[in-house]
This record gives structure tokens, C-alpha cells and sequence, in this order.
């Protein structure tokens, strides 16, 4: 098998359906990232609500958490039986939409895309505030990190002056 091919085949969807299929999911947590709490009023200093882009969020409580707290979840996730999953348990009453494939609760705070990261139409669901990548940038195959990178600039709301200032806050 040549690299590329073994790439693939670690990096494809149907690995990530296997391993959270056998609960090979050591990267998951059964609690909301302490790290998130840690530096939440560095990402949302005043009381308004913000926009979180969670990317490969898997089923994660953080989404439950954020939302809880006044804020809209915009994530996307690469298998659909996780987030039918994390919509049980979390009793989020999320609702799927074939033609978009997208998760969408009944208040439209929450959506999260289905599908490979890198296919998804960002800009659909952008801009966004804040971005909680907890794991997703070592999880995207090395040889395809500056395509996930470019969907990071694409979904983050910002302004020119603050792209060439430095006034991006990466935490």
C-alpha cells in the first residue's frame, strides 16, 4: 500500500465510524474540556453571546455547555451516528436535514454539518466568533492540515487590519 493510500485509510471516514463503532474513542471526554473553561472569558470577554465553530466536535459536551450558556454552536462531525448519539443523550432535540446534512435544533442555535470536514460549505454557516478546535487540526492528515487551515480562515470573523496586526487570539 503506498502512503497516500495508507493515509486514506487511516484518515477516512470509515476509520472514525469504525473506532467510535468499537468505542475506541480515547480522545473523548465524559465531561466538558476543563481547558475550555479555563480560557471561555478569554473567548467571550463581554456578556453578549458568540458564535462557536467546533470542528469534528464528535460528542463532545461541550456543544451541551456552550449552549447552555446563551451561545450558537455551529461544528461539523464526520460520521452521523455519533451526533445521533450525542442528540440522545444530550436531549439537544436536534433535527436532521438530508439535503443540507446538517443537525439543526428547534431554536437554530445548534447546527452541525455531517460530512468530510474539508467538503463542508463553511461560509453557509459563518462567520463565527470564536473557534474551539479541541483535537481536529492531529486528527486531519498531515498532507491535508493547509486544507483545514483554509477552512479556519474562511469561518472565523475577522477583519483584514486584524489578520496582518496580530489581534487574532489563538489560546
Amino acid at each position: 500500500m503506498a502512503s497516500d493510500e495508507i493515509a486514506t485509510a487511516i484518515d477516512g471516514m470509515d476509520y472514525w465510524a469504525t473506532r467510535w463503532k468499537e468505542g475506541r474513542t480515547g480522545w473523548h471526554l465524559d465531561k466538558v474540556n476543563q481547558t475550555l473553561i479555563k480560557f471561555l472569558d478569554q473567548l467571550a470577554k463581554d456578556s453578549d453571546p458568540k458564535k462557536f465553530f467546533l470542528p469534528l466536535c464528535g460528542q463532545t459536551y461541550d456543544i451541551k455547555f456552550l449552549y447552555g450558556l446563551g451561545h450558537k454552536i455551529f461544528a461539523i462531525e464526520g460520521v452521523k451516528e455519533v451526533i445521533e448519539g450525542l442528540n440522545e443523550r444530550d436531549q439537544l432535540k436536534l433535527q436532521f436535514n438530508p439535503e443540507e446534512s446538517i443537525f439543526v435544533s428547534p431554536d437554530g442555535r445548534i447546527v452541525i454539518y455531517v460530512g468530510d470536514i474539508l467538503d463542508c460549505p463553511v461560509e453557509k454557516w459563518g462567520p463565527v466568533d470564536c473557534i474551539w478546535d479541541r483535537g481536529s487540526l492531529i486528527a486531519v492528515n498531515y498532507i491535508q492540515r493547509r486544507s483545514y487551515i483554509d477552512i479556519i480562515r474562511r469561518i472565523v470573523k475577522k477583519s483584514e487590519d486584524e489578520c496582518n496586526s496580530g489581534k487574532i487570539k489563538i489560546i
